[in-house]
């Protein structure tokens, strides 16, 4: 009843917590940023829960950050699925850390970026569903990225398209100082290596200039500063304009996801596709 996570109570998260020691989930599936929201007032809490057999996170990319604080709280197995409400579940993460094809129910095309911006690996994804009157002509371009895995996986499986990393949506896509695509996933990466961050977004609001705004419990928030700075300067470039603002909360965007980075300006995902917009999908699949 409180789809805005920024008004939950720790009545509302007790009774949560309460819930889940009442049903005993053998399968917990959560959006991970609501989770983690809930796993921070637990753990300042000290409140123990039930533990699911296993935690499947959907809905968004599961950030560094809330992964972190999740585990403070779960020691249950965890994993991703990945999916749209057009083409239902698409990829499901192994025990090996790889998401694989749901090659049964639907087709996947992808796009390399070029060299220059994290290709071939990297690379936008068109997805075709199957027992669906149109799909043979309707690709749904999904709009996010992903990194291909290199080696065959570890966990055994071999059919279909086997990704190593979800980069996040193109739309919250940055570019650093010198024009470099860099996906939410390496900001995420990048940030993860300074403590003291909640949440996060970062607004990229011209081409020299960011804006990070964060919560944090951190007392010492010179020093938290300085760090972030530095790192944002080390991945964007020495001539980023770097400002770091501090927040009582970050509302989340109203799908109810949390979108961590964005330019504040368009950026077009097809200019950095090799090939450009005009790429063919059947060399799409010639990675080795």
């Amino acid at each position: 009843e409180k789809t805005d996570p920024t008004a939950w109570t720790p009545r509302l998260m007790e009774r949560m917590a309460a819930e889940l020691d009442i049903f005993k989930p053998a399968l917990l599936e959560a959006n991970p940023s609501l989770l983690a929201r809930l796993c921070r007032y637990l753990a300042a809490s000290n409140r123990s829960v039930y533990q699911p057999g296993l935690i499947v996170f959907t809905y968004e990319y599961t950030t560094r950050f809330a992964l972190r604080q999740i585990q403070r709280v779960f020691k249950s197995p965890l994993a991703s699925s990945y999916g749209t409400t057009e083409t239902g579940y698409v990829l499901i993460q192994c025990e090996a850390g790889n998401f694989h094809q749901n090659s049964e129910c639907c087709r996947i095309d992808f796009q390399p970026l070029k060299p220059e911006h994290g290709g071939p690996r990297l690379g936008r994804i068109l997805v075709t569903t199957f027992n669906n009157p149109w799909y043979y002509i309707v690709h749904f371009d999904v709009g996010d990225l992903v990194s291909l895995s290199s080696n065959a996986c570890g966990c055994g499986r071999r059919e279909g398209l086997v990704v190593s990393a979800i980069e996040g949506p193109a739309i919250n896509a940055t570019l650093t100082t010198q024009g470099r695509l860099v996906t939410q996933r390496e900001l995420d990466e990048t940030l993860s290596g300074v403590d003291g961050i909640d949440l996060y977004k970062l607004e990229q609001i011209s081409e020299r200039g960011y804006a990070l705004h964060i919560t944090s419990q951190t007392t010492g928030k010179g020093l938290l500063t300085e760090k972030i700075t530095m790192v944002l300067k080390d991945l964007y470039g020495q001539a980023a304009e770097v400002s770091v603002q501090y927040e009582s909360d970050i509302k989340p965007e109203v799908t109810g996801k949390y979108r961590t980075s964005r330019a504040l300006f368009p950026i077009d995902i097809n200019n950095f596709l090799i090939g450009g917009s005009s790429a063919k999908q059947e060399n799409r699949s010639e990675i080795p």
